[in-house]
């Protein structure tokens, strides 16, 4: 998948890197397994207040989106993420 805000050209984000190789022993894969979710994180530079437009592009139709999470230097660690925000 890619991501992007505003008028930035998609970033690309490996989700499962080319030759990974599951199965038992590789921590990684067991922890994925075991949540039934695979964590990836992006970082972004946005410079200025106000709205701003986030978009997801498809490249694996084999992925599925389930979460967002938008840190902005405040969300505290958790098992699987903050709860859904009230905010629309």
């Amino acid at each position: 998948m890619a991501v992007s805000f505003d008028d930035e050209g998609p970033r690309s984000i490996t989700v499962v890197p080319k030759g990974y190789i599951a199965g038992d022993g590789n921590r990684d894969w067991e922890e994925a397994v075991k949540d039934s979710v695979r964590q990836v994180k992006s970082r972004h530079t946005i410079s200025s207040p106000g709205s701003h437009a986030f978009r997801i592009w498809m490249i694996d139709p084999a992925v599925v989106v389930q979460k967002i999470v938008v840190d902005c230097c405040g969300v505290k660690s958790s098992y699987l993420g903050p709860p859904e925000s009230l905010r629309r």
